[in-house]
């Protein structure tokens, strides 16, 4: 009723706002989207009081947010992050109420799934503790991480910094840089409060500008939900704290005037700033025991309250609680409650002093009958009970009516002779009970004295051991005779046990029947109060320890098998860790059982195969069903490949508790199909590359021949007015190609001879300058036919080494040709260098020509190999040039090597020796 008149009273600006507002011509105005977010947004305000805090703060944030619309001047914001060690131990610092956070911000996220947003919670320093989101971009952008300074206050571009500042939720527009990447922004930030203090603040950021109402509501009443549920927990807490020490305090006496004074001090202020205990004395009248309160500034106060004499028909307060039994909460204290509760003016006048704005009274119950009441009233502290405090303090209360019927009772007991007769009562029940158990067989029992005789016993025992009960009375039943010799040392121990302490641990062991067959028991005993006698009671376990035996040796059978198998076979727990293995795991990885059982993937493999391993497991439980896999582990040899069988194993409710993996070595059959695949490919390269040889060669062969062919053909014709010239003329083509014939042919037998070990080598003494030279004159003429310049650097002299000439002439003259071939413009460049302390000589060849792609370098000496395999490449050649070059190097104890870019040009150096070894 209240709230409803003043919200009947109250305006509202958003309805004002959105009335002023005209509908879009080319919609309904039901429809506009900025109408269906004004009437969420005003659906959530009326459902709160109008004075309420959640309420204010939303409507001057969009006051604020919406007056001239989005900020005009935003600007950008300079974050900066801390260290980790400090991001740590805020971490710990607000460790409960950022785990409170946390899920709420997480099912915010989800919420806001459908649109680019970040959700961040901050510390009261602005620290990023939390983040989450489904934009990596805006996160990253925003520095919404956790160790990221957001403290800096700036209206418009920090909405947590703005909301921390100036305590209040605020809705803001994101910088220029922002709204340039997302087209708009909004960020939304509301403080987190706790015992009055802003302890943090969260935040949501969207791309979406017009979203401000809705996200503020989302933001706000989050937060509201976090400082309940932190409250909530931290009373939870207190309320704890409270029933612990109240319960100790209680229960350590016995004189229920003092501890109900103590507990009177132990709620103030934890829980009340007023704390007052009235009791019902036996003529029925209220006396007042305790009063206890925050304030030592009323302490006079306390002291007339204490002697207020009250009237047990007031119609508030302690004597009606008293009257009825029932609990009374009073959120808000009223002038006219305060009138009801007092018994004159004058306790009038003292209940105003107090200045209570809560309070609540409850009964301190008793058996049948109320004992008393306790009120708790809330003063400066301004706190404002509810159903949660009342729960507590009548938990309190019953504690306490406990405790004074408890003293009661004990003073009683003292007293009253009644109270021992019911004790002898109570002894003599027990005793016929033990009567019945006996005489029952549920338990077999024996007496026996220190002698080791037994003495008595029930049927049962006697049916177990099997003797009579005339072999018992004739004293015939002893423990040492029913006690096999290798176990009277264990039987020796529990008897000292007796003797020292009055009773034994029980124990298992075998005893002897009258027919000297064994079985097994379990022993308990204890000496009775004359110290002469004592009791004992055995258990026939016998079929318990023949089922464990049977499922001792089946398991001892199970691991002999295990064992004794090469697969590799493994128990392993749901969260990895190892819990069996069999000996060929330890052999595998070198490992004993101790080592490994309890221990997890992670403790024994690398990071990457225990990764793998639990991605694995993880498939075999949501499959539900074996499953194979090819998993690698490394081994003292390397890394071996194991095929793997695993299965989940089910407990008897259908739960998975366990992953069984059989893993057998596949490494070598792995290697043999690599093997298989590599020969594979070499095959199939020695056919690639036989086809492109016969290609090749069919190539070369085929162009001279058909010179050759053709000028012979004009040969056999009769001369003509072409004259003699002509005809001589057609025999140099036929000479010409007949020479390119011949050195095609010797190249492929040397090539031949060279890789069968046969190609001789003549030695002789060799200039290796005057080679170069020669070759580079004879090829000059074709490099200046392409405007090529070519040059012959040399400063060491004629260099002569002792090798072979026609080789070294033919590798110098290949790599020459190659260089003028291939180059097109620039120069082709020999340098000549002399290295006497590493007793060779280089010849460097490098032209400015179309290059060598890098990945095709490895290949460049490989016969019949060529950049171009085309019958119509650029370039002609048989592709045996280079190879014959590497060949004769080797052969002469060089080397030869190559660079070379693509564009810009190649150079290829070779090292001789100064005298080739034999």
């Amino acid at each position: 009723m209240r709230s409803s008149k003043i919200k009947s009273k109250s305006k509202n600006p958003i309805r004002e706002d959105r009335a002023r507002r005209k509908p879009s011509p080319s919609k309904e105005a039901g429809e506009d989207p900025f109408e269906q977010v004004y009437l969420q947004w005003e659906r959530f305000i009326e459902g709160h009081p109008p004075e309420g805090p959640l309420r204010k703060v939303i409507l001057e944030s969009w006051q604020r947010s919406r007056a001239d619309g989005i900020d005009p001047k935003p600007s950008q914001l300079l974050l900066h992050g801390i260290p980790e060690e400090d991001l740590q131990a805020r971490l710990d610092l607000n460790q409960e109420w950022v785990d409170i956070a946390a899920l709420h911000l997480d099912w915010i996220s989800s919420s806001l799934a459908q649109i680019p947003h970040a959700v961040f919670l901050v510390d009261r320093d602005g620290i990023v503790l939390y983040a989450t989101g489904n934009d990596a971009r805006m996160r990253e952008s925003f520095h919404v991480v956790p160790g990221y300074d957001w403290s800096e206050r700036k209206m418009g571009t920090n909405a947590v910094g703005t909301a921390l500042a100036g305590k209040r939720a605020i809705a803001v527009s994101g910088p220029e840089h922002f709204i340039q990447l997302f087209h708009s922004y909004t960020c939304t930030g509301v403080p987190i409060h706790t015992n009055g203090e802003v302890v943090g603040a969260i935040g949501i950021g969207t791309p979406v500008a017009d979203g401000n109402p809705e996200r503020m509501i989302l933001t706000s009443h989050t937060a509201y939900i976090i400082e309940r549920e932190l409250m909530h927990r931290q009373t939870a807490d207190q309320a704890e704290s409270i029933k612990a020490e109240a319960m100790a305090l209680l229960a350590n006496s016995l004189d229920y005037k003092t501890t109900l004074s103590s507990v009177a001090r132990l709620v103030v202020p934890r829980l009340a700033d007023w704390c007052i205990i009235d009791m019902v004395e036996a003529d029925q009248s209220i006396v007042r025991f305790a009063v206890a309160q925050a304030d030592p500034s009323k302490n006079t106060l306390a002291r007339d309250l204490q002697h207020q004499p009250l009237q047990p028909d007031v119609p508030c307060g302690a004597p009606r609680v008293i009257r009825t039994g029932q609990s009374e909460l009073y959120p808000e204290i009223s002038e006219s409650q305060k009138e009801a509760a007092a018994s004159d003016e004058a306790h009038f006048n003292l209940i105003r002093r107090i200045k209570a704005t809560s309070g609540m009274v409850v009964p301190i119950p008793g058996r049948g009958r109320v004992l008393g009441a306790i009120t708790f009233l809330s003063a400066e502290s301004g706190r404002r009970y509810n159903r949660v405090d009342l729960a507590l303090a009548e938990d309190l209360a019953r504690r306490a009516g406990l405790a004074i019927e408890n003293a009661q009772l004990y003073r009683a007991a003292q007293e009253e002779i009644a109270e021992r007769k019911r004790t002898q009562e109570a002894l003599r029940r027990s005793e016929e009970r033990f009567r019945q158990v006996s005489e029952s067989g549920i338990v077999c029992l024996a007496f026996f004295d220190l002698s080791g005789r037994i003495t008595d016993a029930n049927d049962a025992f006697l049916k177990m051991i099997d003797f009579t009960r005339e072999d018992l009375l004739q004293g015939k039943i002893r423990w040492d005779q029913l006690t096999p010799p290798d176990w009277i040392k264990r039987t020796q121990q529990a008897i000292q046990e007796l003797k020292a302490w009055g009773r034994c641990t029980p124990y298992e062991k075998e005893y002897f029947r009258k027919d000297g067959t064994r079985f097994w028991g379990l022993f308990g005993g204890a000496m009775l109060e004359s110290g002469a006698e004592g009791v004992a009671f055995v258990v026939d376990i016998t079929e318990r320890k023949q089922a464990e035996a049977s499922l001792r040796n089946n398991r001892e059978q199970l691991q002999t098998i295990l064992d004794n198998t090469t697969a590799v076979i493994y128990l392993m727990s749901l969260d990895n860790r190892f819990m069996m293995i069999n000996q060929q795991f330890e052999r595998l990885f070198n490992l004993k059982r101790a080592e490994v059982d309890g221990k997890s993937i992670d403790d024994l493999f690398p990071k990457e195969v225990a990764d793998a391993f639990r991605a694995n497991n993880k498939i075999v439980l949501e499959a539900e069903h074996a499953l194979e896999f090819e998993e690698e582990a490394p081994l003292a040899d390397g890394v071996h490949v194991y095929l793997s069988i695993k299965v989940p194993l089910f407990d008897q409710t259908g739960k998975p508790y366990a992953i069984c993996g059989i893993s057998s070595d596949i490494t070598d059959r792995k290697r043999m199909e690599e093997t298989l695949r590599q020969k594979t490919r070499e095959a199939e390269e020695a056919s690639r590359a036989k086809s492109q040889f016969v290609s090749i060669i069919s190539h070369e062969l085929r162009t001279p021949l058909n010179a050759i062919i053709g000028y012979s053909d004009l040969l056999k014709r009769p001369y003509s007015a072409e004259g003699p010239g002509k005809q001589t003329e057609r025999i140099d083509r036929i000479y010409y190609n007949a020479q390119i014939l011949l050195e095609l042919i010797n190249n492929l037998l040397n090539l031949n001879r060279t890789e069968a070990g046969q190609m001789p080598v003549e030695i002789e003494t060799v200039f290796v300058a005057e080679v170069a030279g020669r070759i580079l004159d004879n090829l000059r003429a074709m490099a200046e036919e392409k405007g090529l310049k070519v040059e012959l650097i040399n400063e060491h002299g004629p260099l002569p080494i002792r090798s072979d000439l026609k080789k070294i002439e033919q590798i110098i003259r290949n790599l020459i040709s190659n260089a003028v071939k291939f180059t097109e413009r620039g120069s082709v460049k020999v340098r000549l260098s002399d290295f006497p302390a590493e007793q060779h000589v280089v010849v460097e060849v490098t032209d400015t020509g179309i290059g060598i792609a890098e990945e095709t370098l490895p290949r460049l000496f490989e016969p019949f190999y060529q950049v171009d395999t085309s019958n119509t490449r650029s370039y002609e050649g048989s592709g045996l040039g280079l190879s014959i070059v590497k060949k004769f190097t080797d052969l002469l104890g060089g080397t030869i090597r190559v660079v070379s870019r693509p564009e810009v040009g190649t150079t290829f150096t070779l090292s001789l020796p100064y005298a080739r070894k034999p």
